[in-house]
């Protein structure tokens, strides 16, 4: 079967577009302006679909993952605008379309490591980087870890938080040798999207459906007026 491909602009500070494949499961839902989960190395980020294609000569295609948006967030004429922003402040054109929407709406990957039962055990017959980086995963909350989380392996810690604690150090290496060694596990989950927007709802309740005799007189009319209005209205939004 035909595939069809996607050219997405991924929210990350790298230059020019790529190319993912798209399933015949979201054929239908990629359309331009829309938002995507797309792999990009070993991350998972949003990316944005600036044209849809029936032909690539690119070779070993990725995948779009999933579909963000219900409906597109720019349409052709607001791609040209933000493709000359993105040309006249030289600013990578991912970048420039996350300005679409609030800040925190995208989803990307974060890696964070967990020490294993084994890797407990073992902490103390280890010596330099090795033992401090099973230390810190161990607990992180005691060594003041920021980016810490819960999982199967109890407490662990991001890449990010470890990044920033073993400052130019090389811990990559260190942390691939830890889990092939089964000292240490690692997950991947994703992260952001929009949190659901909440409204405040001013209502009387049912003991308060009763005009207190303070709220009749001319000593609370402020009290009154809203006493009378949510009665007649139900409930009213705050703000």
């Amino acid at each position: 079967m035909k595939e069809s491909f996607a050219d997405v602009a991924v929210d990350l500070p790298v230059e020019g577009l790529f190319t993912y494949a798209i399933p015949q499961t979201l054929e239908s839902q990629v359309t331009l302006g829309k938002r995507v989960l797309v792999p990009f190395g070993k991350r998972t980020v949003t990316g944005y679909v600036t044209g849809v294609k029936k032909e690539s000569d690119i070779e070993g295609v990725k995948d779009i993952l999933d579909v963000l948006d219900d409906t597109p967030i720019f349409d052709e004429k607001r791609l040209r605008f933000y493709r000359w922003l993105s040309s006249y402040y030289f600013a990578p054109p991912g970048n420039v379309l996350s300005l679409t929407h609030p800040a925190g709406a995208n989803i990307r990957s974060q890696r964070f490591f967990f020490i294993t039962e084994r890797g407990r055990n073992l902490v103390n017959d280890k010596d330099g980087l090795s033992r401090e980086i099973l230390e810190a995963v161990n607990a992180p909350g005691l060594r003041g870890g920021g980016g810490s989380v819960g999982g199967v392996g109890g407490v662990g810690l991001s890449l990010t938080a470890l990044l920033k604690r073993f400052r130019k150090r090389p811990i990559h290496s260190t942390l691939q040798r830890l889990k092939k060694e089964g000292l240490m596990t690692e997950e991947i989950r994703l992260k952001g999207g929009s949190k659901p927007k909440t409204e405040k709802i001013l209502a009387l309740t049912e003991p308060a459906r009763a005009l207190p005799e303070e709220l009749s007189g001319k000593r609370a009319p402020l009290q009154a007026k809203l006493y009378n209005y949510l009665l007649e209205k139900g409930e009213s939004p705050m703000g």
